[in-house]
């Protein structure tokens, strides 16, 4: 069966691997392509410089908008090299820009067609006025989902870690408006209310995903990453992120200064600015902190404070980058590789549920095991002691530094072989065939279809 998909690129960026630091433009790109290899027509709706695969590039942004939303420059001086991406849907380059795809989908859309968005919620308006303007059926469907916010009806999750959190997030959101609505209607003080919230369906509602939700890791093009000389030899660390507390870049620089192992940071931001993504506090104060407390527990927490009392700000010493740590700013896809295939070891500490972490992937596709926090998306791609090290303490990352000699390289590659587009188109055949199955050909029987 031959479908036709609409594949909404991001507001902030031109689909091609200039913008390799945004993963979703990164996944657009695979998911054209792997469309492509199983025969589909593809429509991408995007910037005018976009070099995706796809039959028809309809061209809705150019450089000329990216200056005018988010700076003179933004395209110029490549200023989100340092800043990274927007993802405030609420801004007028968002609203803009899907002001302008949803004519050009209307223009394309047909029965049966599926509408495709990596943005999040930031694109639910688009949906609804599709909705309002059709009467036959399509699909919209989020295809990578690697973020909170989800919106459309067909959900494909980067990782089952997130998917659990996403769905009991939303259906406790939705189940919690509804418990203030009957509040607003009884009276709070009325315990009526009280009985609608039951704390067991919480704690379950995790096994309630239907046939539209599934889970489809990230994959990655093995053409990026063939013909690169690898040294099983490297004697550096790599961080390669944004620049961001929540990512645990401070505790990773603090572990590399107590070992005195050379430690390289790529990625979009510095040491000495805001957070990229989160928090006020600069990784360079959160080091400062670690290193100059006497009860360090104080500041186990440090990524999920937004900003720091004043008392506190004021009264520390910040310390220089350490001797051993090279920042060496953004990486395109070249010094990307180059840096993955020359360290010892990948290394991060997310903060957070990580949805998938597909630099573990890359890093293992080049032989390369990963250190990181046992944290979402990770568990479920990393075997501890085996393709990398789940770590948990300071503790556990000091040992898995010191084992990082352990890992087979091999064994990384082998993994890693298993998320190429090759191995993962498939998955998505068999997803859009159920759903299109299920859902259009049928629209009777939904779970018993056969």
């Amino acid at each position: 069966m031959t479908y036709i998909f609409h594949v909404l690129g991001m507001p902030t960026t031109a689909s091609t691997y200039e913008y390799v630091s945004c993963a979703f433009t990164q996944c657009i790109i695979h998911f054209c392509k792997m469309m492509k290899s199983l025969g589909h027509i593809v429509y991408h709706y995007g910037h005018k410089d976009s070099t995706v695969l796809c039959d028809y590039k309809i061209e809705i942004f150019n450089n000329e908008d990216l200056e005018e939303f988010w700076g003179e420059n933004y395209v110029k001086k490549q200023t989100w090299k340092t800043t990274g991406f927007s993802y405030n849907g609420s801004d007028s380059g968002h609203k803009m820009f899907y002001s302008r795809a949803r004519i050009e989908v209307l223009k394309n859309l047909k029965q049966g067609d599926f509408i495709c968005t990596f943005d999040g919620f930031n694109s639910s308006s688009l949906y609804e006025f599709i909705k309002d303007n059709v009467i036959f059926k399509f699909f919209m469907i989020e295809p990578s989902i690697g973020y909170s916010g989800t919106f459309a009806p067909y959900k494909i999750f980067v990782s089952d870690a997130l998917r659990i959190q996403c769905e009991t997030r939303d259906y406790y959101r939705n189940h919690i408006i509804n418990i203030k609505n009957k509040m607003d209607s009884i009276g709070r003080n009325n315990k009526e209310w009280k009985s609608q919230f039951n704390f067991n369906d919480y704690w379950h509602h995790s096994e309630k995903s239907d046939y539209r939700s599934t889970v489809i890791p990230c994959p990655i093009d093995k053409e990026d990453f063939s013909n690169v000389n690898i040294n099983q030899n490297g004697d550096y660390l790599l961080f390669i992120a944004r620049v961001s507390l929540c990512k645990g870049l401070h505790k990773v620089i603090y572990a590399s200064q107590l070992l005195g192992k050379k430690l390289i940071i790529a990625g979009p931001g510095s040491w000495d600015q805001k957070s990229i993504g989160g928090s006020e506090i600069t990784v360079q104060m959160a080091y400062s902190l670690i290193m100059k407390s006497e009860q360090k527990v104080e500041f186990d927490d440090l990524e999920h404070i937004y900003k720091l009392p004043d008392n506190i700000t004021e009264n520390v010493e910040l310390l220089p980058l350490p001797d051993n740590v090279t920042f060496v700013g953004f990486a395109d896809l070249e010094k990307r590789k180059e840096l993955i295939a020359n360290c010892a070891a990948v290394i991060a500490f997310p903060s957070y549920e990580e949805p998938f972490g597909k630099i573990s992937i890359e890093a293992m596709f080049l032989g390369k095991p990963i250190i990181t926090s046992a944290r979402g998306g990770y568990n479920e791609v990393i075997e501890h002691g085996k393709t990398g090290f789940l770590c948990r303490t300071l503790r556990d990352m000091i040992r898995a530094i010191n084992s990082i000699h352990t890992i087979e390289p091999e064994l990384c590659i082998q993994t890693a072989n298993k998320y190429t587009l090759e191995s993962i188109a498939p998955r998505y055949q068999e997803y859009f065939d159920n759903i299109y199955t299920v859902d259009f050909l049928d629209g009777k029987n939904g779970w018993f279809t056969l």
